[in-house]
């Protein structure tokens, strides 16, 4: 699974190894499915605080579209969680959904 992390923010940039560890724990189970996941770290209110940590995973799944998640807190920790949590859910519903439509 090839993980890239975009940020232009400082801070996200220091979070850049800490987010990366999270999604590949996540998604540890669903790493042969998954060959390339993309990480958006984004402070879409800058240094004036508030929820504005905004964290966005698109997984790309082989032979079909892109799975987007995306999570919006005031801290960056509990953005990532959310996010890469939020993404393996997605994984999950759509596997169900891919093998429902099967039989």
């Amino acid at each position: 699974m090839e993980v890239i992390v975009e940020t232009r923010h400082p801070e996200g940039h220091a979070l850049r190894s800490v987010a990366e560890r999270r999604l590949r724990f996540v998604l540890r189970r669903l790493a042969w499915r998954i060959p390339r996941v993309t990480l958006r770290l984004a402070d879409t209110n800058g240094p004036r605080g508030g929820e504005d940590k905004e964290v966005q995973v698109t997984l790309q799944l082989p032979g079909s579209r892109p799975l987007p998640a995306s999570a919006c807190r005031a801290r960056w920790a509990a953005a990532v969680s959310a996010c890469t949590n939020a993404a393996a859910r997605n994984c999950c519903l759509f596997d169900r959904i891919c093998l429902q439509s099967r039989r």
